[in-house]
């Protein structure tokens, strides 16, 4: 991902007010999980629980929809 910097990522997570963890993928991997209709792999949002299932994949960033699936894994 050339011209992503980990300021970039920092800027806009705080610009949009996120307060989950996010990361960089400098090795690629990200690229191996494009989901389905998508015309390219962002964004790309996957929400992956405790045991490691996968529970949430979408190619839109809904900040509304992402806390949802969030406080509904964060209360099992």
């Amino acid at each position: 991902m050339t011209g992503v910097t980990d300021d970039l990522v920092r800027d806009f997570a705080e610009h949009n007010g996120v307060t989950f963890p996010v990361m960089r993928d400098p090795s690629g991997t990200y690229g191996q999980y494009d989901s389905v209709g998508s015309s390219a792999p962002f964004p790309l949002d996957v929400i992956v629980d405790q045991d490691g299932i996968v529970r949430y994949v979408d190619t839109r960033f809904e900040p509304d929809v992402l806390q949802e699936v969030i406080d509904g894994l964060l209360a099992r």
